[in-house]
């Protein structure tokens, strides 16, 4: 390695040998962690003092060879063979130690002597220089005979210079010894400066090094001579717009250099203290068999040797090389190992879990444990990695069928964000683990909610199966409360605004949702938002798909059609059809009902050939998907059909106890088919049911409640019945219904003859109607005039004592069609045809078809 700056030690080292010359022998102390090169500022005074006419001879301690007496003596006496006169003697010398062995004491001391004698004679020639590296590792002869030598330097033109660790010093005693000589000095070699690192970099790159970049050499390196050669070998080339250094494999080499230097007790607390995220001198000490001060102390020296910093490695390469130095088998125990400590000093579960995982075994039950916690703290983090790993190694161990369920319902949690698919693969093995109790409390909620998603699981079958506390929370998924059934509004809010979502709170949080939508609260669409938002950023598809369906719900009790047509086709463009389960009712119903309500009929019967499960028909998204339905076959005239789907509607709501018009108000809807079926009696039965409901005095169900109703009156008290229901919907939010009320209260108008009042109404109808999106409908209702009136006049005032089925028949036998091909049409029966006829021609006041012409107006067929 390069000597890199150190210009004040080399002064400090010239100045010694000078004085040497001048004055006598001296000895200096070269102290320095391992790596802060020592061994290239004594190899370039070495090169100076040759230069400078003195004999140099040199030496170097290693730890292998300290077994080996008068080592070291050896190494400098093989320096002094070359010369002429003495060489001879010297050659004798060493032959001599080889036959005696090591334990030849007494031929140690002949040496010793004849050491010191000879390098004294020869200071008398020349000036002798005597350089021994690492002289912490220096055999115990060779320590004596050096010892020997600095006793008796006196006025010999002889300088010693010795290296060694300031943090490791070998023999106190003999230091202590050394040093209270007068001659002897210390020289410390600290890290590297900045001006020193700039100076080493602009020589390695032969340009000029910017400032920023030489600070971050200087930060990584900790100014260690040894990890700077290893960084800049690495990093060539790098400048600012590269970004941060990057420690590779000379890096790694270089920290294997100064580890392997160091003390064995060094190098197994910087092993110890790898294994740790966030070590700390008192888990590290549980870790190894040594006490907290010798921990203490190492750590110090790992900090002069600029391995550490502040107590963490200052590049995460030097942990990963420290581990990497670490056998597989050592590795795994000392994990293994750390992983009992964080466990005893009560380290949370991912600390613990971090250390197992890197063991690469859950040897003991308490380790599948902690995988497991950890997982389900990893999850609400949503480091899904880290869980997926965690609950992997959990399922090698030997682990129960409590452990495994647990595991299992912890892994269906993450997958349920973003594939269900994948997560229904564990379908039947979760419902055997539900069955069995093999699952606590939350893990069970959350299981059933998700097999009920799946249909696996029927509300029916739920009792039994778990807890009533927990059933019930399950039976909310199924049929969301409505207000008289739950918690109030406030208690929502505060619900939604002091939950995180999460895995376990997420169909509670869309139950809370989906009451403040039914319940037309204000705060329902910042709520929406906020949940879909935190969903999005979540990355959660399943979570983001259902906030977007409830919010396009919301859209469409709002009579925003486009809006809500837009976001349940959204809601289904981020979780496709299949991955929905039962829940799919919820977008189908809406797109379904949008698409009537906008009369793209065709459409809506696309929406409605999307295969669904049966078992949706057990919750509410099945009674949702049965009412938007019967809608479509309410307009497409088939009234019976649309009956049969909206009385299951009401089974469902009734079983699962959620039957209130705020959900689903399938009465109104029945009524409405009741009345094209000439049922006015049931019909004007059906809204007065509803309208004793609890939760039907809001504006919505009270207006459109009371606007069938005036479709079911006698026409002359029909104006002031319109009028008050268009004054309950104006406080509502529901154009949709408002735009149908104003149509039938134009109608009304024009029946009784107030022909300004018809108009003002039927335009009104029209401006709200384009705004949501409805105006093809309302156009349709108002006869397709744009006015909405001049197609009232055109009938004359009887067609108004006329029901809509009536009216629809009337014009369809006024253009010449007979029954059979009205039946055809309307997709009625031909006696269902015949009785319309019966009641027009007794409310018209015509004995036969013929007579109709001059009462209807004919036009397009419906």
């Amino acid at each position: 390695m390069t000597l890199v700056g150190r210009h004040a030690e080399r002064a400090v080292l010239r100045e010694a040998f000078e004085k040497m010359i001048k004055s006598g022998g001296r000895v200096v102390l070269v102290e320095g962690p391992t790596g802060s090169g020592k061994t290239e500022l004594c190899c370039d005074f070495a090169d100076y003092a040759r230069a400078s006419g003195a004999l140099v001879l040199t030496a170097a301690g290693a730890p292998t060879e300290q077994s080996m007496s008068m080592g070291v003596v050896h190494q400098l006496l093989r320096g002094l063979r070359l010369l002429d006169d003495i060489g001879e003697r010297v050659d004798t010398w060493l032959v001599d130690a080889q036959r005696a062995g090591p334990s030849a004491t007494s031929l140690d001391l002949d040496l010793a002597g004849a050491f010191t004698r000879i390098l004294l004679e020869l200071s008398e020639r020349v000036p002798v220089v005597v350089c021994v590296d690492d002289f912490g590792h220096v055999d115990d002869g060779s320590l004596e005979a050096l010892l020997w030598l600095g006793r008796r330097l006196g006025p010999a033109r002889l300088l010693l210079v010795l290296t060694v660790e300031s943090t490791c010093p070998r023999q106190p005693a003999f230091e202590a010894e050394l040093t209270k000589q007068s001659q002897c000095s210390r020289l410390s070699v600290g890290p590297l400066s900045d001006t020193d690192v700039a100076e080493f970099l602009a020589m390695a790159t032969a340009a000029p090094v910017p400032p920023p970049l030489a600070e971050q050499y200087l930060r990584v390196s900790g100014g260690n001579p040894t990890l700077l050669c290893g960084l800049v070998d690495d990093n060539l080339g790098c400048s600012l717009q590269d970004g941060a250094l990057v420690g590779g494999e000379s890096l790694r080499r270089a920290v294997s250099v100064c580890l392997h230097r160091a003390r064995p007790e060094i190098l197994a607390v910087a092993k110890a203290w790898a294994v740790f995220d966030q070590p700390s001198i008192t888990v590290v000490a549980g870790l190894l068999p040594m006490g907290a001060d010798a921990v203490a102390d190492a750590v110090d020296v790992l900090e002069n040797m600029g391995l550490l910093h502040h107590g963490a490695f200052r590049d995460p390469v030097i942990r990963t090389t420290v581990l990497q130095n670490i056998a597989a088998t050592e590795r795994a125990g000392l994990h293994l190992a750390a992983a009992d400590v964080c466990f005893q000093e009560g380290a949370g579960p991912l600390v613990v879990a971090k250390q197992i995982l890197a063991a690469g075994r859950p040897d003991t039950g308490w380790a599948v444990d902690a995988l497991a916690q950890a997982a389900r703290e990893a999850l609400s983090m949503d480091d899904i990695d880290f869980a997926a790993r965690s609950v992997r190694l959990a399922l090698t161990g030997d682990v129960d069928d409590r452990q495994r369920a647990t595991l299992i319902a912890i892994r269906v949690k993450w997958l349920w964000r973003t594939d269900p698919t994948v997560a229904a693969r564990y379908g039947s093995y979760l419902l055997w683990a539900l069955t069995e109790d093999l699952l606590d409390d939350a893990d069970a909620m959350t299981i059933a909610q998700y097999l009920l998603w799946l249909g696996k699981i029927t509300t029916a079958e739920l009792t039994g199966v778990l807890r009533t506390d927990v059933e019930h929370g399950v039976r909310e998924f199924a049929g969301v409360k409505a207000t008289e059934h739950g918690a109030q509004p406030g208690d929502l809010l505060t619900y939604l605004s002091g939950t995180r979502l999460s895995d376990d709170t997420f169909v509670s949080l869309a139950v809370a949702l989906r009451t403040l939508v039914d319940n037309d609260d204000p705060h329902a669409p910042m709520w929406c938002e906020r949940l879909i938002r935190a969903a999005r950023d979540r990355d959660a598809k399943s979570w983001s798909a259902v906030f977007t369906a409830i919010s396009a719900d919301l859209a469409l009790r709002h009579g925003d059609m486009a809006g809500a047509d837009r976001k349940a086709r959204l809601a289904l463009e981020i979780l496709p059809a299949e991955a929905w389960g039962v829940v799919l009712g919820l977008p189908l119903a809406v797109l379904v009902a949008a698409a009537v309500a906008t009369a793209r009929l065709r459409d809506a019967a696309q929406w409605l050939r999307e295969p669904v499960p049966d078992t949706m028909f057990s919750t509410r998204f099945g009674a949702e998907y049965l009412h938007a339905r019967g809608l479509f076959e309410l307009r497409m005239a088939r009234p019976r059909t649309a009956l049969d789907d909206l009385r299951k509607c009401g089974e469902i709501m009734r079983a699962g106890g959620f039957d209130s018009p705020v959900v689903v108000p399938w009465r109104h809807s029945a009524a409405r088919c009741h009345q094209q079926l000439d049922r006015d009696a049931e019909a004007a039965r059906m809204v007065t049911e509803q309208l004793a409901m609890a939760g039907a005095t809001r504006p919505r169900l009270r207006g459109v409640s009371l606007a069938l109703l005036a479709e079911l009156c006698d026409h002359r008290k029909r104006v002031g019945r319109y009028e008050a229901a268009v004054a309950l919907l104006e406080r509502d939010s529901d154009r949709n219904e408002l735009v149908r009320a104003l149509t039938r209260l134009s109608i009304a108008h024009r029946a009784r003859g107030d022909l300004s009042q018809a108009q003002a109404a039927a335009s009104r109808a029209l401006q709200i109607a384009m705004v949501c999106g409805t105006e093809m409908e309302c156009r349709r209702q108002l006869h397709d005039r744009t006015d909405g009136v001049e197609s009232v006049q055109h009938e004359g005032d009887q067609m108004a004592v006329l029901s809509e089925a009536q009216r629809r028949v009337a014009r369809l036998a006024a253009s010449g069609l007979t029954n059979r091909e009205i039946a055809g049409m309307l997709h009625i029966t031909i006696s269902t045809v015949e009785q319309h006829l019966t009641r027009v021609y007794r409310r018209l006041q015509v004995a036969r078809r013929t007579d109709l012409v001059g009462h209807v107006r004919l036009g397009r067929r419906e």
